[in-house]
């Protein structure tokens, strides 16, 4: 079998892209680009001799993929954009994975397996690469773009990088209590991470010098940071802080001194924020029935989603701007 191919709308001659034997079953071609549509016929040969082509059909790859971090199946899943199919499977049994991390720049990701003291690097194929041992207790991984670093925080108290390209772990900070979630704005050279054992959001550069510590809000000391944000698009930063009764969603621009109350829920989970509007997504757990709230900037409810059981981890598609 004999497959051909060229770019939708050309006019150049189609180009053979394969041969396969008679037991061949399927065939995977990954030089495409997302967004291109491409035109495939196959021919049955014998020898130097071919059949008529079979009728062309069109596809179009996708904008991107996503990837799903399963704890409960043990899993690593490399979904399309859209999230209707599945490209990759991984199973990570006995580890349980906690966080994840990829670099489309790097061509690489990082898995953290908090339980097992372990974090694999494989590439976006899922084939593993290499794996560091170096770090006790690996909670959650951001990728810095700009400075092409992972950045890991240790729940034990410390924070690191790891530069995969030469595979060099550095402990950036051992001040750290209980740090629970990492943020990075690339452009704004910040690195924020949430410590709820010193009720704080400690600020770096990705040079590793503390910049700055959010410790109160207008005056009134956090009393249980959960979930920094930075929307550098938007010039905005949005803060989850609370205790066991209430829990406060606060907002404010990167330009102003003062945050203000957004939102206020009985127990608040993830937020995120979408690069396509000034709005962010935050969980509402209720003991009977969760939902998923959507927020403007000015703090006014737009959208809620109800029926959810147990929404743990929110992300905003960056292809299309849909809630995963």
């Amino acid at each position: 079998f004999n497959i051909y191919r060229k770019e939708g709308g050309s006019t150049q001659a189609y180009s053979r892209i394969a041969e396969l034997n008679r037991f061949a079953r399927s065939y995977t071609y990954t030089a495409v680009s997302f967004g291109t549509s491409y035109i495939y016929y196959l021919k049955v040969a014998s020898g130097s001799l071919e059949r008529r082509p079979t009728e062309a059909i069109s596809a179009t790859p996708g904008k991107g993929f996503n990837w799903i971090v399963d704890e409960t199946s043990y899993q690593i899943r490399k979904v399309s954009y859209d999230l209707s199919y599945t490209f990759i499977a991984i199973d990570t049994y006995p580890g349980m994975p906690t966080d994840m991390a990829i670099s489309t720049d790097l061509q690489t990701g990082l898995i953290l397996f908090n339980r097992h003291s372990r974090i694999s690097e494989i590439d976006l194929s899922a084939n593993l690469k290499t794996e560091y041992n170096q770090i006790q207790n690996p909670y959650a991984v951001a990728y810095d773009s700009v400075g092409t670093l992972f950045w890991i925080v240790d729940s034990s108290g410390y924070l690191y990088t790891i530069d995969t390209r030469s595979n060099t772990v550095r402990n950036v900070s051992a001040s750290l209590s209980n740090p629970i979630a990492i943020n990075i704005a690339p452009k704004n050279n910040l690195i924020s991470v949430v410590d709820a054992g010193l009720k704080e959001i400690v600020q770096y550069n990705r040079s590793g010098n503390l910049v700055e510590r959010i410790t109160s809000i207008n005056g009134k000391p956090l009393e249980g940071p959960y979930r920094y944000v930075v929307d550098e698009k938007h010039n905005r930063c949005w803060l989850i802080d609370g205790n066991s009764k209430i829990d406060y969603i606060y907002t404010k621009s990167l330009f102003d001194q003062e945050f203000f109350l957004a939102d206020s829920s009985q127990n608040a989970g993830d937020i995120e924020v979408s690069k396509f509007s000034e709005q962010a997504w935050y969980v509402s757990f209720n003991r009977n029935e969760s939902v998923v709230l959507q927020l403007s900037a000015e703090g006014t409810r737009q959208l809620e989603l109800a029926y959810f059981y147990n929404p743990f981890d929110l992300q905003v598609n960056p292809y299309d701007g849909s809630l995963l």
